[in-house]
C-alpha cells in the first residue's frame, strides 16, 4: 500500500496539470528506511548512501518507517508540461504512515561545488560557502543586534568628521 504523498503524486498531482499517472511506464523512484540514522546524495544509483558518502545525513526518531523519494526524477517525468515547471527540492521525505511530517530536502547548497564564494558583509573578506543565504543571513542579525541604529551612528561620525 502507498503512503498518502505517493497517493497524491500519482493521482491529484498530475490531474491538477491535465496528465495521467501510467503505472506501466511512470516511477516515483523512492526509498524506504527504518529509525535511525542515515545519509543520502542527489545523482547516485541508490538514494541512501553508506555512512560518509552522503550530503545530508537524516536522523529518523520516529517509529514509523520513512519514505525518501527523488522529487526532482518525479517532477522531471512531466518535463514539457506545466506539471514539470517551476523550482523543485531534490528529494522529500516522509513517513509511510501517518502524516506526522514532511521534509523537503534540497542538497544543492550543502556541498562546496555548488555554493558560490562571498564577501563577508561584516569584514568585507572574501570566503567559500553559504553565498546568497549567509549575507541574508547576516543582515538579519545586524538588524537584531540594532545594526540599523549602529550604521546610522557611524555614517553621522563619517560625515562629522569630514567637516
Amino acid at each position: 500500500m502507498d503512503s498518502a504523498l505517493i497517493d497524491f503524486l500519482k493521482k491529484d498531482y498530475p490531474a491538477h496539470f491535465g496528465q495521467e499517472w501510467k503505472e506501466d511506464t511512470m516511477q516515483v523512484r523512492r526509498e524506504q528506511r527504518p529509525k535511525g540514522k542515515f545519509e543520502i546524495r542527489d545523482g547516485q544509483l541508490q538514494i541512501v548512501q553508506y555512512t560518509g558518502n552522503g550530503v545530508s545525513v537524516i536522523n529518523n526518531n520516529s517509529e514509523t518507517d520513512v519514505e525518501i523519494i527523488d522529487f526532482e526524477h518525479y517532477i522531471n517525468i512531466f518535463r514539457d508540461t506545466d506539471a514539470g515547471m517551476g523550482r523543485k527540492c531534490d528529494f522529500i521525505i516522509n513517513p509511510i504512515a501517518g502524516y506526522d511530517f514532511i521534509i523537503f530536502n534540497e542538497l544543492t547548497e550543502s556541498e562546496k561545488q555548488y555554493i558560490m564564494p562571498f564577501t563577508s558583509p561584516k569584514t568585507g573578506e572574501e570566503k567559500e560557502g553559504k553565498g546568497r543565504k549567509e549575507k541574508e543571513r547576516g543582515r538579519k542579525k545586524g538588524r537584531e543586534r540594532g545594526g540599523k541604529e549602529k550604521g546610522k551612528e557611524e555614517e553621522k561620525r563619517k560625515h562629522s568628521q569630514k567637516a
